[in-house]
């Protein structure tokens, strides 16, 4: 892991749990590696971690057809498993420790992408390495392959574009990383019109960090080392389709973690129990 050496991640941790558990809101249950992912990815400010995991838990119970509605042995997800790569490579990049994560289409068919099951399954993903002991990098790259994708796919995502505003708030102010770099690849005249679409929607950092490569171009082997990358991007790494056999095992193997509601749900219930008893001190108070 890289940790960062001037945070007590120990005393974080501990200060965020107690807060966790005497909150009447929040779940049952929390993992400790991705509470230890709130500290890192907040630089150690503890406030700063708990609004970051309230926003979280609150865009998640807001959006259950995104975040709660979901497994990996689905008809749904294992189609998505068919149309989409989604996957984190196994090793950090040696100078710093950065995570890189790719995304592309495998399959081109736009009849078979379905973007809301697409971005359910970016977040099983997400949430199934967020708990992973080798998970925390001194920064995320994701790496977005635009090969294939179309003005059909982008007429997909803009008929969801409910769902790609959830996408874009949850990614940019609830998702416990440090957001280093975002590379497009095989770069086509078509991206900028993706961009125009989604650029409202971005930070302004998030755009600054925003790096594109043209098709068969090498500028990508300037930032990720060319023995990590895999094989299909000029690299010589493992194969996407080695790559891909391992997270779906590890995405599947966290099945039950995934759909277990104590992990997830928030627990409204109580929020109302409270107003309700508010609500009935106030009809019994006296005015002298």
């Amino acid at each position: 892991m890289a940790f960062d050496k001037d945070i007590d991640y120990e005393k974080c941790t501990a200060e965020i749990k107690e807060w966790w558990k005497n909150d009447p809101l929040m779940p049952k249950n929390i993992d400790d590696v991705l509470l230890q992912r709130f500290v890192h990815a907040t630089y150690g400010d503890t406030a700063y971690a708990k609004r970051v995991i309230s926003l979280n838990y609150e865009i998640r119970n807001k959006n259950p057809h995104i975040f709660l509605d979901r497994d990996p042995l689905s008809p749904e997800s294992q189609k998505v498993f068919q149309v989409c790569d989604m996957i984190p490579l196994p090793t950090l990049t040696p100078k710093d420790n950065y995570r890189m994560i790719f995304y592309r289409l495998r399959d081109l068919n736009d009849s078979k992408f379905d973007f809301t099951e697409a971005i359910k399954m970016f977040f099983m993903v997400a949430d199934t390495r967020f708990t992973m002991n080798n998970a925390i990098s001194s920064g995320d790259v994701p790496i977005f392959d635009a090969k294939g994708f179309s003005l059909k796919h982008m007429t997909k995502a803009i008929r969801a574009f409910s769902v790609l505003r959830v996408y874009m708030n949850f990614t940019q102010n609830a998702f416990p990383v440090r957001l280093k770099q975002i590379h497009v690849v095989n770069v086509s005249p078509f991206v900028d019109k993706i961009l125009s679409f989604i650029k409202p929607l971005m930070k302004k950092e998030v755009t600054n960090s925003l790096k594109f490569h043209l098709p068969n171009s090498e500028t990508i082997f300037e930032y990720i080392p060319k023995d990590m990358l895999p094989v299909e991007y000029g690299g010589e790494g493992p194969s996407m389709d080695e790559l891909k056999k391992d997270i779906v095992k590890q995405i599947e193997s966290k099945r039950d973690y995934l759909t277990d509601m104590s992990y997830w749900k928030m627990n409204f219930s109580k929020q109302q129990q409270e107003i309700n008893a508010n609500l009935v001190d106030l009809k019994n108070l006296s005015i002298d």
